[in-house]
């Protein structure tokens, strides 16, 4: 990361590897949970999305392999593109493997009540079938 000061990281996953990626990063940025059920779960939720002064930076977002990205927090971006693989050895036989994306021109952080709906209204329509 060029100036970790100024990077916007983003991680749609769990909590385990958004804590590597904020530990583990060069200059341990502040990385962002996209929670979709607008549950507290760690810290990295606690603090927030980013703020109106990351409007149009660009971002690193990170899933579990084969993940798409949510379609609320795609939106939040100008474009997004496949930034590659990323396979880290966590030591013994443990690996964790991320697909990377490059978010750019970040436009505000998304409401995570419009997921939650979104994911109950999936998961009512699944039970009905």
């Amino acid at each position: 990361l060029p100036d970790p000061s100024k990077a916007l990281v983003i991680s749609a996953t769990g909590r385990s590897p958004v804590s590597l990626l904020a530990y583990y990063l060069p200059g341990q940025p502040r990385v962002y949970r996209w929670n979709p059920t607008g549950i507290v779960e760690s810290q990295h939720e606690i603090w927030g999305g980013p703020q109106e002064n990351l409007r149009g930076s660009n971002a690193l977002i990170a899933t579990h392999v084969g993940q798409e990205i949510p379609p609320e927090l795609a939106a939040a971006f100008r474009s997004i593109e496949p930034a590659g693989i990323k396979e880290t050895h966590l030591g013994g036989r443990r690996w964790e493997k991320l697909q990377l994306w490059r978010g750019r021109g970040f436009l505000e952080w998304p409401d995570p009540a419009a997921a939650s709906l979104r994911l109950a209204e999936t998961a009512a329509g699944a039970s009905r079938r």
